[in-house]
């Protein structure tokens, strides 16, 4: 077991470690429960799949908002008496257990995780500091790699693959792919991908990552294709891709668009997320060892930075999440081979309020009316004076048909204060433009999904992983 970042104390098995914490808050029989949960997962069945989904910034108001979106969207006659789950189910309705996650890094300087941090204890069952991808602090002050499920996966022969609305290279998919000691040495952790690592699907973003040079000449892309890699640029390459191994680098550089500007822009050639998972499924079925399934990690990334820039879009953001998880539970239903799921985020982001100060109103026809982002608007809005143009841009893609003098004048001065003026029209506020500590959901399907019927942290996802495909961490 890696010694635990810390300069001070000695090291400690992370199973362990959460004992005591237990029983330092709880007293002994609490300790004893968790411990006897460790062992009851060291004898999980195994299942063939396991897909680890993480919505990367979703907290329980972002569920709790896409709950209300999809309500209004569904029935708006009946709205909100339509927003209980026995009549407007969502997808994480469909999972058949559900708890709340911990989610503190073990870093010195910081008690509120990263996505690195967060990552690396889905992938790999320990604590790291906030940055670190796929290992540890020594107590020298080195860094020591720790495995990973999906490296584990793919030694037993399990095909495994990453999809992420993000960098392909960003932290958490990165989390169960690669080692760095910074998060953002991402043209290092593109070459792990294509040099040591080998996913047969990886989907996302920032193509730039892997024009950087291979080991062996050439680019990464390059050796992607000498690797028998299919790389697709658009949809409908990704469409057209009938056998793994396949690379889907979306984007020129960042990340994907969000899911409004994906969906809203014409001459948007990235594909949603449900077709990267369809295409992900398909593909991963018929690669790897016959006799074995397959692992998979699915990211959405982009409601975290939603969070980030307080986009009242991030309800829209959830909602494409919350449909996906969805999708995910159908395939796991509906898949001739046992599948276990099990889906969170990593941390919540940007303390999304429902509600701003009084009277208690969120109009959700404002968000539902939204098609287009505070990204996409800033850039259409850039430069222009006219009130009846700002009117007629703000009116096409929000919905708001009327605007006051002061927000005129606010989105002359400044085009991406429209996020301010969405927000005051919603009802709905942020309190940070950073993570939050707070507990997080934790839903759970298939095989033993019973064990997060409960509060769990963060490493327990590797612990379930490794499980259900009846692999060591």
């Amino acid at each position: 077991m890696p010694t635990p970042h810390t300069t001070e104390s000695p090291s400690v098995d992370r199973r362990t470690f959460l004992a005591g914490l237990s029983g330092a808050v709880a007293g002994g029989a609490v300790a004893s429960q968790f411990q006897t949960t460790a062992r009851a997962q060291a004898t999980a069945s195994p299942a063939a799949n396991a897909i680890a989904y993480i919505v990367d910034g979703m907290g329980q108001t972002q569920i709790s908002a896409a709950r209300y979106l999809n309500a209004y969207k569904t029935a708006p006659e009946r709205f909100p008496l339509n927003v209980s789950p026995a009549e407007t189910p969502t997808g994480f309705d469909a999972f058949s257990s559900r708890g709340s996650m911990t989610t503190f890094p073990d870093d010195p300087y910081e008690t509120t995780t990263d996505s690195a941090a967060a990552a690396t204890a889905f992938a790999s069952g320990v604590k790291t500091y906030n940055g670190a991808i796929g290992g540890v602090r020594t107590s020298g002050g080195g860094f020591q790699r720790v495995g990973t499920v999906l490296e584990r996966a793919s030694a037993q022969g399990y095909a495994t693959g990453l999809i992420t609305t993000t960098e392909a290279t960003h932290a958490t998919p990165a989390a169960f792919a690669a080692h760095v000691e910074d998060r953002g040495n991402q043209t290092e952790i593109a070459r792990q991908y294509i040099e040591d690592t080998q996913p047969d699907v990886i989907l996302g973003g920032q193509r730039r990552d892997f024009e950087a040079d291979a080991s062996n000449g050439g680019t990464l892309v390059d050796a992607a294709r000498d690797n028998g890699y299919t790389i697709a640029e658009t949809a409908a390459e990704l469409d057209a891709v009938d056998d793994p191994p396949v690379l889907g680098l979306f984007s020129q550089e960042s990340h994907l668009d969000y899911y409004l500007d994906r969906k809203n822009d014409p001459e948007n050639t990235q594909p949603s997320l449900d077709a990267m998972v369809d295409a992900g499924v398909d593909l991963l079925s018929s690669a790897g060892d016959p006799d074995k399934g397959f692992f998979l990690l699915v990211e959405s990334g982009r409601v975290d930075h939603a969070g980030h820039a307080n986009y009242p879009a991030q309800v829209a953001e959830q909602y494409e999440a919350t449909q996906v998880a969805g999708q995910l539970v159908e395939y796991a239903e509906t898949t001739a081979e046992p599948t276990f799921l099990v889906s969170t985020g990593d941390h919540e982001c940007g303390g999304l309020t429902l509600g701003r100060d009084s009277p208690y109103e969120v109009e959700y026809d404002v968000l539902a009316a939204q098609k287009a982002t505070t990204s996409r608007l800033r850039d259409l809005l850039a430069g222009v004076r006219s009130a009846d143009e700002l009117e007629s841009i703000v009116a096409a893609h929000t919905g708001i048909t009327a605007l006051t003098d002061r927000e005129v004048a606010k989105l002359r001065d400044a085009p991406g204060s429209i996020s301010t003026i969405l927000a005051e029209r919603a009802g709905i506020a942020f309190t940070t433009d950073g993570h939050t500590g707070t507990d997080v959901p934790v839903f759970a399907h298939g095989p033993n999904a019973a064990r997060f019927d409960a509060a769990r942290d963060n490493t327990a996802v590797a612990d379930a992983l490794a499980a259900a495909l009846g692999v060591s961490l």
